[in-house]
This record gives structure tokens, C-alpha cells and sequence, in this order.
């Protein structure tokens, strides 16, 4: 899934397109090497950049300025055919950083965790999920968090604790039947009652941060393959009518008002066949409130860059 952004910051405002593509082979063949491409808006082509190993599987591209040098680096997870998966971090002046950690289906998630000056990455690997920041000259690993089973849960990341200093958290599922809120700056349950063991089957979907509480909020919206739709507050408590079944699996939720008339809807599709499509509660005098991550890698745009609403 391609991702779009003004990645130079020039002053015409253009965005480009950057996709990833994997070649499907059986090693060895002399099939050219995996590569990660970047268009201007006419379809010109204005960067290339080959990968460190050749993948069999590679996930969406994450979009954000990682080191502060104003233009947005390209930060992409990868498995090779040998299921050894890295993240590498392409920057436009053609030099390359490499994770150790990194997963085929989790798309990194990226955000100003702690109010400094580090722009984070949040990623999954195995059983784990990591976060790392950029030194000046390379990355360090500021936390991961272990569960209890393989993480295919792509993070969302929001002010979720509502907690001062203002600092933003990290929610994910995993395939131990919890849902996770760890704190941005220190890996840790952004309360007591964190991780949620509400699901009753894998958690493999990435969550939604909406608003439904003008004062408490975001939400945390999320399904799970017990075929059920959880919207669950800071403290991990279920908001009613939630959970609600359906008679599948869920996808990742997109939310937004899609009809205009300032209620916000949530839309899932799930393998029971049906486009379930509901209307959230919403905050009490507000029309339209800010979504925090409203969809699965946070925008239409797919950058995985977390903004204040």
C-alpha cells in the first residue's frame, strides 16, 4: 500500500508517492533486487532506493522526519525468504539506517513520544514491540514491551492517559488475547488495569483512537478475531453498547463522519461477508471532534505519523 507526503518540504507544496515492492522468488534467481520507489505527482520518478536484503514480504511505508534535517524519511519493516526481518530507514540524500527488529505485517507506527525533541519509531518484532529514537548519529532503544504471543497488531499512537506533562502512549493487540496502553516515554501500563484481557481470541487488528468522551477521551477502538468490536476508556473499561459481535473476524476500523451530519461513524469489514457501518456517541456539544488516529496507519495519506488533531 503506497503512502503520500510532501517528503522534501519544497515550496510548490507537491506530495509524492512512495511505494515498496518485493519480487516473489525462490533463491536463487537472477530477478532484480527488491526496491523502494518514490514519484512526484506526474508520475516522474525522483528517487530510488534498493534494499539491504532481498524480501519476500514488506509492509507499508511509514513517513515522517525522523533526524530533524526537515525532510521525511521512509521507514519500512521486511522478511526475506529466510523469515529475518529488519527496518530500514531511507533518507533522500541516498544514505540508509538499518533496525535489527522489524515485522512482515506490522506497520511501524511514528509520533513525538515524549514532548522532546526525538521524533520515535514504534515497531513490531516476534512477541515484542520496540520503540527507538534518533542520537544524532544513529538509534537507541528506548523500551520494548514483551506479551505473551506474536504481535500482528500494527500500533496507533495518542495522548491517550490525558495525563500532564502531555506525552503520548502506544496501543497495540496481540495474539495473547490482550490489548495493550503502554506509556510513550518509558514502555510501561499507562495505568493498573492495563493490558485489557477482555478479548477472548487473538488481537491482530490495529486499534482506533476516537473521541467519545470530550473530556476523557480518545477511545480506544479495536476488534478481535472472538468476532467482537471493543471501545474501551484510559482505564480500560468497555463503553456501552460495546463490545458488540458481528458473525466474523474485524479488519482494522476506519472512522470518521462520513455522512456530514457531525456524528462520527465507525466503519468495519469482516470476513462474516458484511460492511458493518456504526455510529459512535458523541461528545456532547461538539460536532465533528478531533480523531487522534482515526484509521489504520493513522490517515488517508498512510504516512503512520502521528498529528494533533
Amino acid at each position: 500500500m503506497p503512502a503520500v507526503a510532501d517528503l522534501d518540504l519544497d515550496p510548490n507544496g507537491d506530495l509524492e508517492i512512495v511505494g515498496s515492492f518485493f519480487y516473489i522468488r525462490e533463491p536463487p534467481e537472477d530477478i532484480p533486487p527488491d526496491q523502494v520507489f518514490i514519484w512526484q505527482h506526474d508520475g516522474t520518478l525522483s528517487h530510488q532506493f534498493t534494499t539491504g536484503q532481498d524480501m519476500i514480504h514488506t509492509y507499508h511505508p511509514c513517513l515522517a522526519d525522523i533526524n530533524g534535517d526537515g525532510d521525511l524519511e521512509i521507514i519500512v519493516s521486511e522478511a526475506d525468504f529466510y523469515s529475518h526481518t529488519h527496518t530500514e530507514i531511507f533518507h533522500l540524500d541516498g544514505t540508509v539506517d538499518e533496525l535489527p527488529y522489524g515485522s512482515w505485517n506490522v506497520t511501524p507506527a511514528v509520533g513525538n513520544l515524549t514532548g522532546g525533541t526525538e521524533t520515535e519509531i514504534v515497531l513490531g518484532h516476534e512477541n515484542k514491540v520496540y520503540c527507538f529514537y534518533w542520537t544524532g548519529t544513529g538509534f537507541e532503544e528506548r523500551w520494548r514491551v514483551e506479551t505473551g504471543g506474536a504481535v500482528a497488531s500494527s500500533p496507533a499512537v495518542a495522548d491517550f492517559d490525558r495525563e500532564l506533562p502531555i506525552q503520548l502512549d502506544v496501543m497495540f493487540g496481540s495474539n495473547d488475547w490482550k490489548i495493550y496502553a503502554v506509556r510513550g516515554d518509558f514502555g510501561t501500563p499507562i495505568s493498573p488495569e492495563w493490558p485489557s484481557e477482555l478479548p477472548q481470541g487473538p488481537v491482530r487488528q490495529s486499534p482506533a483512537m476516537v473521541r467519545v468522551d470530550a473530556e476523557d477521551g480518545p477511545e480506544l477502538l479495536i476488534g478481535s478475531d472472538d468476532w467482537n468490536i471493543y471501545l474501551l476508556n484510559k482505564t480500560g473499561n468497555p463503553i456501552n453498547p460495546f463490545p458488540l459481535p458481528l458473525w466474523g473476524k474485524p479488519r482494522s476500523a476506519v472512522c470518521g463522519d462520513i455522512n456530514n451530519d457531525g456524528i462520527q461513524e465507525a466503519v468495519f469489514w469482516s470476513d462474516d461477508g458484511y460492511l458493518h457501518i456504526w455510529k459512535l456517541p458523541t461528545p456532547e456539544g461538539i460536532a465533528n471532534p478531533g480523531l487522534d488516529w482515526p484509521t489504520f496507519h493513522h490517515d488517508p495519506a498512510r504516512t503512520g505519523y502521528y498529528e494533533e488533531p
